[in-house]
Formats: C-alpha cells, structure tokens, sequence
C-alpha cells in the first residue's frame, strides 16, 4: 500500500468537489429551472434540495480528502464514494428500467460511471 495520496488522485478529489458543489447549488437553489429546462418530471423541492445537499457534504468530503497527503486519513472518504456512488448508479439504472426518464438523467449516470471507474482504479492502485 501506498503511505502517500497519488497526485492523479488529488486531481479527482478537487474536480469531484467542483462538480459536486455545482450539482448540489443546481438541486437546492435552481431546481425549479432545473426541473423545466430538462423536462424532469418530478415536482419536489424536498427531495431536489435533499439530493442537493447530499451532494454538497460529499462536495466537502472530497475537498477535505483533496487537502491530505496521506493515503490512511482519506482511504475512507474513498470507500464512502465508492458506496455512494454504487447506490446511485442502482437508484439511476432502476429509474431507466420503471419511469420515463428525463434525458439528462442518462448524463447523470454517465458522470456518476465515470466518478465509479476514476474511485475504483485508484483505490487499487492505493492498496497495490
């Protein structure tokens, strides 16, 4: 196992906050226009501002595992977006299969596919 956080990691950390941060404004200010721009078809600020803030503290968190250099005090972090993110793909793949889904719903789950694939590959190059 590597002691020290990988610099390509580093990277992800601070892209995933700025993209977590700018989804979790969109779904706690803007979801109304959110909602109308993408045809989305639920109307429920709760659960918009819910997810919204869902994403910000996991905006945080990966801010926080950006500002570590070592590899045991951010493992954790990564294993929480590793669950986090799995569960989402289900929740997002289940919504395909039963609901009329709004298109941007398949860009979401092409950015979260892509946040698994980056977390797991360098989980494993971590423990190597």
């Amino acid at each position: 196992m590597k002691e020290q956080i990988s610099k390509p990691l580093k990277i992800l950390f601070l892209v995933h906050f700025f993209i977590s941060i700018v989804f979790s404004l969109v779904f706690i200010i803007f979801w109304k226009q959110h909602n109308e721009i993408f045809a989305w078809g639920y109307e429920d600020p709760i659960a918009s501002r819910a997810f919204g803030a869902a994403l910000g503290g996991f905006a945080v968190s990966s801010l926080l595992a950006w500002r570590e250099t070592e590899w045991v005090r951010v493992k954790i972090v990564v294993q929480m977006e590793l669950a986090w993110i799995s569960a989402a793909i289900v929740t997002m793949i289940i919504s395909i299969i039963f609901d009329l889904p709004s298109g941007i719903l398949f860009l979401y789950l092409t950015l979260f596919i892509v946040f698994l694939g980056a977390f797991i590959w360098f989980y494993y190059q971590q423990e190597k």
